[in-house]
């Protein structure tokens, strides 16, 4: 969840602690693309309860060369964990060039809305349209209306729309339009509204040096797995999976975290990386009990990485107090899963692959000084073995 000036109308004395983790363990596949071929796939959901069912908006993705986003789907999860479609909203129908990231809301009086961010046809503009209905399976595009039109210098889409008894709020991602080359530069923008149609701009919620996206507040995440069964360089095709909660939570001391995207790219076998000027989320106290057993350690240093606050012997990561809780530590890729056998251990999964070397640690699993010296003993060890890297490197 990200911290900026909008926290208070954000999420008002809601932590970090008070949300479960996502993990692989468990998560069960929802959704799979027709067409199981290079850059098929699905995912981008929108997910919300009402009385007691879940239901879910979501987006169909083909090739670049192919049409991109083609359809949003609205289901509702049956009580056997499948998807049952409800209702499709094609892209000829909105006028669109492809359709992103969707948003599912009921209003305060019951309603259904369905926002839907549309491509306009020949630019590198995205607007966001609204759909009303009685029932999420009743939506039409005959009453369509835009919401978030933007400008001639700003795109908007792939909204998050919270409607409570506090009103209504997103947080809208957006990318300028000078460079059409370069509509990858977004930013998250905080808005709110009386009604959900008609809204007020409030300034950004995050903006970095890479690309940004809005992340939902959400307690259980959606997440979308590459399919382990393509290895293609670029695009694959790609299952939409429900991961369960964490039942471990992070410690209640966090520091605050940005909406960070996709845009971050990983290096060599190192997983996704966050740069160094954005906030990340993790457990401090955890954070100082690695930091009085690695303090004796030559060519120390501290850097927020990795969603967590990382410790470097020699420019090479040793272990990190994680921003999803525990711990991740850096151990011989041969080791891994010796390791990893124990409880409260696994090896780490980044973009729906395992990474031998990268370990997550539970909470459970560091709560005595013998238990967190013993991994961070694996990690300053093999973190001396690599070469030292110059300064200001990582």
């Amino acid at each position: 969840m990200g911290a900026s000036r909008h926290d208070e109308a954000m999420t008002p004395g809601l932590a970090l602690s008070d949300l479960p983790i996502p993990r692989h363990s468990g998560a069960e596949t929802i959704a799979v693309p027709a067409d199981r071929g290079t850059g098929h796939w699905v995912g981008a959901a929108s997910v919300l309860v009402r009385d007691g069912a879940h239901y879910l908006a979501y987006r169909t993705r083909r090739p670049v060369d192919d049409g991109r986003g083609s359809d949003v789907i609205v289901a509702r999860v049956r009580s056997d964990g499948s998807l049952g479609e409800l209702c499709r909203i094609d892209k000829a129908s909105m006028d669109a060039e492809s359709l992103e990231r969707p948003a599912l809301v009921v209003d305060g009086a019951g309603g259904w809305r369905l926002y839907l961010s549309c491509a306009t046809a020949g630019t590198r503009h995205w607007r966001v349209e609204m759909l009303e209905a009685p029932a999420p399976d009743a939506f039409k595009t005959a009453g369509r209306r835009v919401v978030m039109p933007g400008d001639a210098h700003v795109g908007v889409k792939d909204p998050v729309i919270i409607c409570d008894e506090r009103g209504w709020r997103a947080w809208i991602c957006c990318h300028p339009l000078d460079d059409p080359n370069a509509t990858d530069r977004m930013w998250t923008e905080f808005a709110t509204s009386r009604d959900g149609i008609a809204w007020t701009m409030r300034g950004p919620a995050s903006r970095s040096g890479v690309r940004t996206t809005s992340r939902p507040p959400a307690t259980h995440r959606l997440r979308r797995r590459r399919d382990r069964t393509r290895r293609c360089a670029m695009q694959r095709s790609s299952r939409m999976v429900i991961a369960p909660p964490c039942t471990t939570r992070p410690a209640a001391r966090t520091a605050a975290t940005n909406f960070v995207g996709s845009g971050s790219r990983s290096r060599g076998q190192d997983p996704v990386a966050v740069t160094e000027n954005e906030v990340v989320a993790f457990d401090e106290d955890l954070a100082g009990r690695i930091r009085e057993l690695v303090g004796g350690e030559k060519a120390l240093t501290e850097k927020r990485m990795f969603g967590g606050l990382a410790f470097l012997i020699g420019g090479n990561m040793a272990i990190s107090a994680s921003g999803q809780g525990g711990l991740l530590v850096r151990v011989d890729p041969g080791k891994s899963d010796k390791l990893a056998a124990g409880p409260h251990v696994e090896v780490a999964i980044m973009r729906g692959r395992e990474m031998p070397g990268w370990l997550r640690v539970d909470a459970d699993g560091v709560k005595t000084k013998p238990q967190l010296q013993r991994w961070v003993d694996e990690g300053v060890a093999y973190a001396r073995s690599l070469p030292g890297k110059p300064s200001g490197s990582q």
